[in-house]
C-alpha cells in the first residue's frame, strides 16, 4: 500500500461534503461598510477592521504645510509645473 492509498483509506468519509455533519456553530459574515476599495486592477477583496477604519486613525496631516485634509502628494503648497523655462 502506498502512501496515497493509505491516506485515501483514513479519508474515505471526508470527501463527499453529503457524509459531514451539519455545521451548528456562528455565521461568520463581513461588514460590507469595511471593504476596501483601492485604485487599479482590482487583485484581491480585502476587508478592513477595526484597526484599519479611517475613522480611528484620524485626520490627514499633510507633511510638507502641516495642514489637515490632504497628504503631501496633494497639497496646494506643493509646486507645480511652471513656465519659468521660456
Amino acid at each position: 500500500m502506498n502512501l496515497i492509498e493509505c491516506i485515501n483509506s483514513v479519508l474515505k468519509g471526508a470527501r463527499d461534503p453529503k457524509t459531514w455533519p451539519a455545521y451548528e456553530g456562528p455565521t461568520l459574515v463581513a461588514n460590507p461598510a469595511l471593504r476596501r476599495t483601492s485604485k487599479g486592477r482590482p487583485k484581491l477583496t480585502q476587508y478592513l477592521n477595526e484597526m484599519d477604519s479611517h475613522d480611528m486613525r484620524g485626520p490627514r496631516i499633510c507633511r510638507l504645510c502641516g495642514d489637515q485634509g490632504h497628504s503631501r502628494s496633494r497639497c496646494p503648497q506643493r509646486d507645480g509645473p511652471s513656465g519659468a523655462g521660456s
